[in-house]
């Protein structure tokens, strides 16, 4: 606090100069920090040349300076400034706010294991089957929104890239006496590679046709035209259609390496085998699983009742 004028006059009275003893009332004068007595100016050597009042409160207002009598000057140390006290407020203030976020979070934990660890997991385990189905029937409606999407499309493999394709595929038209205005837009897929010949590296042709009846009848026709050579025409299919047919085509390599008395063909995400080009094609079990090394005979992945069976062409 900053000195004063002292209302009281009587020496030895409250306003009593704490060195001689005599009034400080309308004197210039010092109010010790800490007991808030008062000394004269006059009475202290290093403030003798203030002589008034005005003069020491500007100075204490404009320096925050403090100052201590000879009584309590020698006792500083037992005390901590205030803006000590509140550094260590704030620090406690912000530890106790660590704890509490803790305990917070370890009572969440203890929750949560306690939840998951319970010996009724009844719950939990009707939650987590429900969360299976309902991300099975979203995947499942996802693939058949594809393959509708896809449905008008087929994918013709093979045709030689010399910048003539809509040509090429005219031709092709009137080879199968198919309408060319079935086919709304044909695109390659992927890009070309510049640095090999275009005979080394033929990028497929994706046909959009005007409706899945149009695409079914140009693929039928195609497939039963005998100067299709080295191309082939297969639908558009989703990424885990084409991984499956990726992986039906290595099956049936190899069992026609193993069976070479047997013919094998991949058509609509299957297997068929036949023996002879005269015979019906049979529909193979699910085989993809399959050891073909330990297969004693054609017949372990054909149906007991071979029934199933559709004319085609290897």
């Amino acid at each position: 606090m900053a000195p004063g004028s002292r209302t009281g006059s009587t020496s030895l009275g409250p306003n009593a100069c704490l060195s001689c003893s005599l009034s400080t009332y309308n004197k210039p004068s010092l109010e010790c920090y800490l007991c808030h007595g008062t000394t004269h100016a006059a009475c202290l050597p290093d403030w003798s040349d203030y002589t008034k009042n005005a003069d020491i409160n500007k100075l204490f207002a404009r320096t925050g300076l403090k100052w201590y009598c000879s009584k309590c000057e020698p006792t500083l140390n037992d005390y901590i400034s205030g803006s000590e006290i509140r550094t260590s407020l704030k620090s406690l203030n912000t530890r106790m706010q660590e704890m509490s976020q803790l305990v917070c979070e370890n009572i969440q934990i203890s929750k949560t294991h306690t939840t998951i660890a319970s010996p009724d997991n009844t719950v939990v385990s009707e939650i987590k089957a429900a969360v299976e189905r309902i991300d099975a029937s979203v995947q499942s409606k996802k693939q058949h929104e594809e393959k509708e999407e896809r449905a008008c499309n087929a994918v013709l493999h093979g045709l030689a890239e010399n910048n003539t394709t809509l040509n090429d595929l005219t031709e092709i038209c009137d080879a199968l006496h198919f309408h060319r205005s079935g086919i709304v837009k044909f695109i390659r897929l992927g890009r070309r590679n510049m640095s090999l010949p275009s005979t080394e590296k033929v990028r497929p042709v994706k046909l959009s046709f005007n409706s899945e009846v149009n695409r079914k009848d140009f693929m039928h026709r195609y497939s039963n035209w005998q100067y299709r050579e080295n191309t082939f025409c297969t639908p558009d299919l989703t990424p885990e259609e084409r991984d499956r047919e990726y992986k039906l085509r290595k099956l049936r390599d190899t069992l026609k390496e193993k069976f070479t008395n047997r013919q094998f063909q991949v058509r609509n995400g299957a297997i068929y085998a036949r023996t002879t080009k005269h015979e019906n094609w049979t529909k193979c079990d699910d085989c993809l699983d399959t050891n073909v090394d330990e297969l004693e005979s054609v017949w372990d992945i054909l149906p007991s009742s071979s029934t199933q069976s559709s004319n085609g062409s290897g």
